[in-house]
């Protein structure tokens, strides 16, 4: 575990950042740099998902994923490879950002109202993009029974009630 915390230290970036909230941040973690590094992708995304896997009642019927546009949506079909627990039915899913331009719809993919309801993205700092995409997914009729996050840069255990579980917990210096 050392040595691959080490290996998730060097995304992190110490600077000068402004998050979505308009929030102003000294350390921000970038894993874009992963997209084409596979052997680290992969094993962060077999620790992402067995972490994910482990987290859940082996009774459930199945999960709606929804991966959250960037991360999230890259961690979605990564499910077709690396998931390491077929027994559970899983049915993917993206939320895109909202756009005002092309395709305007949001969900991609039909939600099968029989399965319980996971947010996946890699890191929350404020939770403000968590929050927007709950609301919007209520406003949908969908309830969000769990958030899995890479990294939990943030103080919160929940967001709008519901559980937010994480692989690392860094808190913010």
């Amino acid at each position: 575990m050392s040595e691959l915390f080490f290996n998730i230290q060097k995304y992190k970036k110490i600077g000068d950042f402004e998050l979505s909230s308009g929030k102003k941040t000294k350390i921000y973690w970038d894993f874009r740099p992963l997209l084409v590094n596979y052997k680290e992708l992969n094993l962060l995304m077999e620790l992402y998902f067995e972490n994910l896997w482990n987290k859940i009642d082996s009774n459930e019927k199945g999960l709606n994923l929804i991966g959250l546009e960037f991360w999230g949506a890259v961690l979605v079909p990564m499910l077709n490879f690396l998931s390491p627990n077929q027994k559970i039915n899983y049915n993917p899913l993206i939320l895109r950002k909202k756009k005002d331009y092309g395709i305007k719809e949001r969900l991609l993919g039909k939600i099968n109202p029989n399965f319980r309801t996971v947010l996946l993205d890699d890191i929350v700092f404020t939770g403000n993009t968590l929050i927007s995409a709950i609301k919007y997914l209520e406003k949908s009729n969908i309830k969000v029974d769990k958030i899995l996050v890479l990294i939990n840069n943030s103080k919160f255990k929940e967001i709008n009630s519901t559980p937010l579980d994480s692989v690392f917990k860094i808190p913010r210096i």
